[in-house]
């Protein structure tokens, strides 16, 4: 029964949307409607995780984001926009969130595969219509997070060409480094997630992604210029998480994944002060145990991660 309201309720709420007379854009009374639809699509989501209805919880939260995006490129606050993906990465949290503590049973992959094989014939999966663990969405999450700090600074270069003033003030600089936080965070959750059902190899390319968000963190923002001390801090980190990915690299022998990781280890030594790991790594990088086919993006690749020649 509560499920049927809440979901009179959110229908009705969204039909709302479709009048600017009743809903202008941009007012207090829009924003506020904006997360009460939110929110309504939440609890939804949740009460339908309790009932184990597994398919409706997918249908809903997909349906929402659809239906939620589709007015904000009416709105002007489309997929362009640091605001859409803000929006976004905050819906795929909070579900990843509530994925986990409802401890629904969620089905192995391999198994629903197998089902559609089955039934369809076809092994292709459409992730819209199976509920995957929330590693899957703190993943997602985090890539939106990624796609917010782009579009802000694209945003900010674009004031700047305009000649547009462009003041940073101490609140604004936080939430710079509020988003680097948010998208370690989400990684670091969504690795957990994989490493506890045995996805190693999943985990491993989610804990490189970390590292390199370690390594770029602070540097996301145009406006401001941060000194070079913070830097080790950040390669230590860096440096630390890709230990155990380099060795998973080495004995999968992935060796396009290997010469990513190594180049960034590479530099995070120079950065480091490190002479004795930035000499094992180039020595590594220059052995045969690495493919000469691969090798040629080496002159190429340091571009995008070294800062000093």
């Amino acid at each position: 029964m509560a499920v049927k309201f809440y979901d009179l309720a959110y229908n009705e709420l969204i039909d709302l949307f479709s009048s600017t007379a009743i809903l202008p854009p941009s007012t207090k009374r829009w924003t506020e409607a904006r997360i009460l639809a939110d929110s309504l699509a939440y609890k939804l989501c949740k009460l339908l995780l309790y009932l184990e209805e597994h398919g409706r919880v997918v249908h809903m939260f997909h349906a929402h984001n659809r239906r939620m995006a589709g007015l904000c490129n009416g709105w002007g606050l489309g997929r362009e926009t640091p605001e859409y993906w803000a929006w976004l990465g905050r819906n795929y949290r909070v579900f990843a969130e509530l994925v986990d503590i409802s401890e629904t049973t969620i089905v192995p992959e391999h198994e629903i595969e197998e089902a559609m094989k089955m039934i369809t014939g076809d092994v292709v999966v459409n992730v819209d219509m199976v509920l995957q663990h929330p590693g899957y969405y703190y993943l997602l999450a985090g890539e939106c997070v990624r796609q917010q700090n782009s579009r802000t600074v694209v945003k900010e270069v674009s004031a700047s060409l305009a000649g547009e003033l462009m003041v940073q003030d101490e609140k604004e600089a936080g939430k710079q480094g509020n988003l680097n936080g948010l998208l370690v965070e989400n990684l670091s959750l969504s690795a957990e997630h994989f490493v506890k059902r045995g996805n190693r190899r999943t985990a491993a390319y989610v804990e490189l992604e970390r590292c390199k968000s370690h390594y770029f963190a602070g540097k996301y923002s145009v406006a401001l210029e941060y000194s070079r001390t913070a830097l080790p801090l950040y390669g230590a980190d860096a440096f630390r998480l890709l230990q155990p990915i380099i060795q998973i690299y080495r004995e999968e022998r992935w060796y396009e994944l290997l010469e990513e990781a190594l180049l960034l280890a590479l530099d995070c030594s120079k950065e480091l002060n490190d002479d004795s790991n930035s000499f094992r790594f180039s020595l590594e990088l220059l052995s045969d145990g690495i493919p000469p086919n691969i090798l040629k993006s080496y002159n190429r690749i340091p571009l995008q991660y070294g800062r000093s020649s």
